[in-house]
């Protein structure tokens, strides 16, 4: 969509370099220039903030559930960008049916905290982990454990691995 979306406005430039920032986001060369896409962990990496004049878009994009992504040039956020996805109804009927046996159902998510907290509104989620970056998320699952609780924790990817295997049970899914 984002790339459609700048088609749309004119030529895009192409980019070299490309490198994956796992958890963080992406950097690639642009006409020369080092540039940055990613949330708040690139951001707190790189000791960045974004322009007062972007600050109540973000805003209110994040307290609508929507994950912000910043674009960075050498060391300036210069823009953001609002990604949204819908949360899929077997979603919420999955927590509800949890929370109905007594489970208590939690979420660790590199989102950003007013996204997370947002969809874990949204949901009726007990807790919710926010900004954790994937190498991270065995420590939050290690967390709940030590408060005595057993763990049963969901991923979807490779990032998951050692949260699910350090889990009391582990679902791939």
């Amino acid at each position: 969509a984002i790339v459609t979306a700048a088609r749309e406005r004119g030529p895009v430039a192409t980019a070299r370099d490309f490198r994956s920032l796992t958890g963080r986001g992406v950097e690639a060369t642009v006409d020369g220039a080092p540039y940055a896409v990613g949330g708040p962990a690139l951001l707190r990496e790189r000791d960045l903030t974004p322009p007062a004049e972007l600050a109540d878009r973000v805003a209110e994009w994040q307290a609508r559930g929507a994950a912000v992504l910043h674009l960075v040039r050498k060391d300036e956020v210069i823009g953001a960008l609002a990604l949204e996805d819908e949360i899929r109804p077997e979603a919420r009927k999955a927590v509800a049916e949890l929370r109905a046996e007594g489970v208590r159902v939690m979420m660790i998510t590199g989102d950003a905290r007013p996204v997370a907290d947002a969809v874990g509104r949204e949901l009726g989620i007990d807790e919710v982990f926010a900004e954790v970056l994937p190498e991270d998320k065995d420590q939050a699952v290690a967390e709940l454990q030590s408060r005595g609780l057993r763990v049963a924790m969901v991923g979807d990817g490779v990032n998951d691995a050692p949260a699910l295997a350090r889990a009391d049970v582990g679902i791939a899914i």
